[in-house]
């Protein structure tokens, strides 16, 4: 696929990039890829070979919330459901609802329990033993889209994670969990997100190399998204990174904070908003300190699959 291609490219670029900016001071940093993989299960591919259930289960099967499922469905749903209790006497369990039974089910399981918030891992989930384990414990659920800062999770929203225990240590590596998480679950939106472990000599050497390809990649993403339709301009998915941009991430990586720098998508000037991120994550006990260049994949009215950006 020529958008697998592309995000391959600029993955490897990334890792050039970064090594090769300020080559007097020594070895290349320690570098490490991580995905996230969200979408809407209302729009899952025909091909998918399951949802995120299939990789994450409820912390409890609750028998009583199941009948309750079933208690709300169509007459013709429960009668497929009666026949197959006469046939296999069991108590019905969670894997045994279809998929918006297995929503339902979470948002009755959420009522129990308590909710879950964007942007925290949802503990009501937790990795199914058969899932990969460079998967995160649990997975996340984004609020509906354009709703209210504490707006509790749609559990139709799903977001999944590698652990940071097991980053992916290649492009390739990256790419193969890629493809194999796409096809497990239909999620089509995938951030890498390539970390970059340095000391904070080398990154104020590389700062200005840096912020100039952040500039010219991103102007690259922004053109080919207007050029194929003007009204692109206007999407939340396609920002430009703009002078205001430049001089966050310049004041982000002259500060050098301690602790990780919180990212405001929805502020156009955050060097998190723009197809290409830069994110910075802190320092740690050596005085090294980790960044990230994101990459996001967001569809739009133009035609992402046939672009080459990476060209």
């Amino acid at each position: 696929m020529v958008f697998l291609r592309t995000f391959a490219f600029r993955i490897l670029l990334v890792f050039a990039t970064l090594a090769t900016a300020v080559p007097l001071f020594g070895a290349p940093p320690t570098r490490f890829v991580q995905l996230e993989l969200e979408g809407n299960l209302y729009s899952l591919p025909d091909d998918a070979q399951g949802t995120v259930f299939s990789l994450y289960q409820p912390i409890e099967d609750d028998a009583a919330l199941v009948e309750k499922v079933l208690g709300e469905q169509s007459r013709f749903r429960r009668g497929v459901y009666w026949a197959w209790r006469r046939i296999y006497p069991s108590t019905l369990r969670f894997d045994d609802l279809w998929l918006w039974g297995k929503v339902r089910y979470m948002e009755l399981l959420a009522e129990k329990l308590g909710g879950c918030k964007a942007g925290v891992p949802c503990e009501l989930m937790e990795r199914r033993e058969s899932a990969p384990r460079y998967l995160s414990k649990h997975p996340f659920f984004e609020s509906p889209p354009g709703s209210a800062v504490g707006t509790p999770v749609s559990f139709a929203s799903p977001e999944i994670t590698t652990d940071r225990a097991w980053p992916a240590v290649s492009p390739g590596e990256a790419m193969a969990r890629h493809d194999a998480l796409l096809r497990a679950t239909g999620l089509e939106s995938p951030h890498f997100h390539v970390f970059v472990r340095l000391s904070k000599a080398r990154l104020t050497a590389m700062r200005e190399p840096l912020l100039a390809w952040l500039q010219r990649k991103n102007d690259e993403i922004f053109l080919a998204g207007i050029h194929s339709n003007i009204e692109n301009a206007s999407l939340m998915t396609l920002r430009p990174w703009t002078s205001a941009t430049t001089q966050r991430a310049r004041r982000i990586l002259v500060t050098m904070a301690r602790g990780p720098v919180k990212a405001d998508w929805h502020d156009p000037a955050d060097p998190k908003s723009v197809n290409l991120a830069l994110r910075y994550w802190g320092s740690e006990e050596n005085g090294d300190v980790l960044i990230s260049i994101e990459l996001r994949h967001e569809r739009t009215t133009y035609d992402y699959h046939d672009s080459r950006l990476g060209a």
